[in-house]
């Protein structure tokens, strides 16, 4: 009849226009250039320890010892993104307490915060730690939700990496989806996504489209950029014996940007991993347990490489950070 006909050319209609979707979305993300984006390595926010001395302190057993130093750091540098409303808890263990400090761009920031916890209630600098970390990497230009999905493609996630998944708001979170289009959408509609537990992990991953600042006022266009943030608790830098003091922290940002590394699709790939690995989305550079290849040990699969040429790109992005500290 010619309803089911009408039926079965708006089906063919329908299959249609999604393939073109799908396609311009493969294009994006498999066309994009990593090298040919500005690119900006930034410390998000860093946990500080310090221990202050009971005779310049004498209110360190007070349960509002918190606030009181929270209130005093706010008044004095006259700036509250230093200790975001939502993540302002001073944690307090004995005379030591952790501080979440944001906004951290360079030297004389850190220092500003550093000499008053000295002068005010006595914390040596030489005992200040780095309780965790989380650094972000930048991306501008492009279309940032297909260079998001690009870099969790490329990302060399370690082997104990879990909780891959994409969210928006509390209850929103699901698997990470297979299909590029369905993936570009939700990270076009404000979703990130996730690996790891902030609560348990020692390193946690979020890629998303960052087009907001903090608050959520919109950003301008010129600032919208695609987002890779690692998470480090000091653990990860314990167990590489790497010096957590504050007075370290060039070396700090260098080592846990050293955490973050790309991968591309190898030469050796076979025809079938090149189209799943174009047409896909799967954490592609994840590591695997160790394979030997020739007298040397692989832990990425065959069909992928290290990104050397994008890696370098990144490390010296790292490199102008850290010299700022």
């Amino acid at each position: 009849s010619s309803s089911y006909l009408n039926q079965l050319l708006d089906n063919y209609q329908l299959r249609l226009a999604n393939n073109v979707k799908e396609a311009e979305v493969y294009q994006k993300v498999n066309t994009t250039s990593f090298l040919t984006l500005k690119m900006k390595a930034v410390i998000d926010w860093l946990d500080l320890r310090f221990t202050v001395d009971p005779n310049l302190c004498i209110f360190y057993k007070d349960p509002k010892a918190r606030s009181y130093i929270k209130a005093f750091i706010t008044r004095n540098t006259g700036t509250r993104h230093y200790i975001a409303k939502d993540e302002s808890q001073i944690t307090q263990d004995g005379m030591s307490f952790t501080i979440r400090l944001h906004d951290v761009q360079n030297k004389k920031d850190l220092k500003k915060i550093t000499d008053l916890l000295q002068k005010q209630y006595g914390a040596k600098i030489e005992l200040m730690m780095v309780e965790a970390i989380e650094l972000s990497f930048d991306l501008y230009g492009g279309d940032s939700s297909a260079v998001v999905i690009k870099l969790h493609k490329a990302m060399q996630y370690p082997q104990t990496a879990r909780l891959f998944r994409v969210y928006k708001t509390k209850g929103t979170q699901r698997d990470i989806p297979e299909s590029m289009q369905e993936l570009y959408d939700l990270l076009q509609g404000g979703y990130n996504i996730g690996v790891g537990d902030h609560r348990y992990d020692e390193f946690c991953v979020r890629l998303y489209f960052k087009r907001t600042d903090k608050g959520g006022q919109p950003l301008s266009q010129k600032q919208h950029r695609a987002r890779i943030e690692i998470t480090l608790k000091k653990s990860i830098f314990d167990n590489e014996t790497v010096d957590r003091n504050i007075l370290n922290l060039s070396q700090l940002i260098k080592f846990g940007f050293k955490k973050m590394q790309f991968t591309k699709l190898s030469k050796r790939a076979t025809y079938k991993e090149k189209d799943v690995y174009y047409t896909r989305v799967k954490p592609f550079g994840e590591e695997h347990a160790s394979i030997m290849v020739n007298r040397h040990k692989r832990v990425l699969l065959n069909a992928i490489a290290t990104n050397g040429a994008f890696n370098e790109a990144k490390r010296l992005a790292v490199k102008a950070l850290a010299q700022k500290f």
